[in-house]
């Protein structure tokens, strides 16, 4: 990990691309090998070299402030997205991927970058979980409930933005353990709903995958 934290930042996980890609410069290096020449052979082993580094390189960190793609391997190149940005998180895997232990990870946000895609990432499914658990502890330190609405609002907030009113001083004070107790359960609500729906895309995508393969069995009509 080459991106500086920030102060009170600390990072909770780290992803990394799956083993399987080396498999892609061992094929290669097996095939130049074939030719019995040198400089085929070294070419190979170059090849497989710049796998190794790219996978070193090519990470996804989340922290509890945002989540950090960086990759390059003679450049460093680095895009975050703050929690708070984060609209949906969604992670597929083929059968292969499975069994294997890899996949897609889609970080979907408000910013105009767009979505960041991991793929080949190993274990895609907690580096999906624990970003949801992050976005979940980010809220529950950043944002409190709006005294006359009653939505989610950041604690640093001079005006809501679901009801305009204004928030002085005097009515932004802490929020009593009931309170507290409705913005947990509304966050949990938020998170489960996302979580459902990130199952049922990825449901569909796999009856999609499986249509195109022809693998639907369909009952023949008499």
């Amino acid at each position: 990990m080459k991106t500086q934290l920030r102060d009170d930042e600390r990072v909770l996980y780290i992803a990394k691309k799956h083993w399987i890609v080396y498999l892609l410069g061992l094929a290669f290096l097996g095939i130049f090998s074939l030719f019995k020449s040198v400089w085929f052979i070294l070419i190979g082993v170059g090849l497989l070299i710049y796998i190794h580094l790219d996978r070193r390189n090519n990470v996804w960190i989340v922290t509890n402030q945002r989540f950090i793609d960086e990759w390059g391997v003679f450049s460093v190149n680095s895009k975050d997205v703050p929690l708070n940005r984060v609209n949906n998180v969604q992670w597929m895997q083929d059968p292969l991927g499975r069994i294997l232990g890899y996949g897609t990870v889609e970080v979907q946000s408000a910013a105009t970058e767009g979505a960041v895609v991991a793929k080949l990432v190993s274990h895609p499914k907690k580096l999906a979980t624990v970003l949801l658990q992050a976005q979940v502890i980010d809220t529950q330190e950043n944002l409190m409930q709006c005294p006359f609405c009653k939505e989610l609002i950041r604690k640093d907030a001079v005006k809501c933005k679901h009801c305009g009113s204004i928030l002085v001083p005097e009515n932004r004070m802490e929020q009593t353990p009931q309170e507290k107790q409705e913005t947990f359960q509304l966050q949990q609500s938020v998170v489960e709903k996302k979580e459902e729906e990130n199952s049922l895309d990825k449901e569909n995508e796999e009856e999609k995958l499986f249509e195109r393969r022809g693998e639907v069995w369909r009952p023949k009509r008499f």
